[in-house]
């Protein structure tokens, strides 16, 4: 009798860990429970941005729309710190981009999984054809697969290389199909958007608009 109640001692311990458990896993409320808060600014310091390029611009590729929305920052720069826009789980890929000039150069993509509908996606262009740059700028993220961040937590540094239009592409996606970063910000990031849409001479905003 003794060793019974022993036993289900441990295992209603067992259930209120694991209950206790997965209220503070970030994984599981994240992805299970996460809830979309408007997006915050994903620069620390907004003022390295020289200009910036529109979501949704046309034929951007060659055939399709801009998915995001470029954050271009200043050559005489040496690095610019990147910040969490929101909480989330991290997912951290490296590819190559065959439209960039010259082709192949570094992506770095860091994504952040809100929850089974919401990523945000910070995509790292350091545009260099630069092996230590291009290593250096891996080892310049601060996050790692598995990592659960909240808004303004750093992200990384995005390094600038030799080959211009160094920027950090922002896109966000909902139900895996791209949507207009800027639209789902906070409104203080939008009033940072605003401002650099209105101060910044060389902004491609064909229409005039952040989304086109």
């Amino acid at each position: 009798m003794k060793k019974i109640v022993i036993s289900l001692t441990m295992i209603v311990l067992g259930l209120l860990i694991a209950v206790i458990g997965c209220g503070k896993n970030p994984y599981v409320s994240s992805l299970k429970g996460g809830v979309f808060v408007p997006l915050e600014f994903p620069f620390k310091t907004p003022a390295n941005i020289q200009h910036m390029t529109a979501f949704g611009v046309p034929n951007w590729s060659g055939t399709e729309p801009h998915n995001g929305i470029d954050l271009v920052v200043y050559d005489s720069l040496t690095n610019v710190k990147i910040i969490a826009p929101c909480a989330g789980l991290i997912k951290v890929d490296i590819k190559r981009n065959p439209y960039s000039t010259p082709p192949d150069l570094l992506l770095l993509t860091v994504n952040v999984q809100i929850n089974s509908e919401w990523t945000v996606g910070l995509i790292f262009e350091p545009m260099t054809d630069s092996k230590l740059v291009e290593n250096n700028q891996i080892s310049a993220i601060k996050v790692k697969d598995g990592d659960f961040v909240k808004a303004g937590d750093e992200i990384g540094d995005l390094l600038v290389g030799n080959k211009g239009y160094v920027h950090l592409h922002y896109m966000v996606t909902r139900n895996q199909d791209a949507v207009c970063a800027y639209a789902n910000s906070s409104a203080g990031a939008k009033q940072i958007f605003e401002q650099i849409a209105a101060t910044r001479s060389n902004n491609n905003l064909p229409n005039g608009n952040i989304c086109y």
